[in-house]
């Protein structure tokens, strides 16, 4: 009569590891993938709220200062003279 000898606990064929540490690894593997999608949609959604928020509407704006007009930005401060026809010949 043939006897075989029971195993205690299965074991991976690759590794040697016993299948409940194998299923803790498996787990542990889980919550680590889910925290790192949880903390890439909040950085995605902080870094998109830093880009939106730096734009900034019509900035622009013309000035009339000494009968000479004035691209004004009123966002940085930038001045440009304009040049434009008076409908006067020289």
């Amino acid at each position: 009569m043939d006897t075989e000898k029971p195993i205690a606990s299965p074991s991976s064929p690759v590794l040697g590891l016993p299948k409940e540490l194998r299923e803790l690894m498996g787990v542990m593997a889980l919550v680590l993938v889910m925290i790192a999608f949880i903390a890439a949609i909040f950085g995605i959604s902080l870094f998109g709220a830093h880009l939106s928020s730096g734009i900034i509407g019509h900035c622009w704006q013309l000035q009339d200062i000494g009968g000479k007009t004035y691209k004004i930005d009123t966002c940085t401060g930038k001045t440009i003279l304009l040049k434009h026809a008076t409908g006067e010949k020289n």
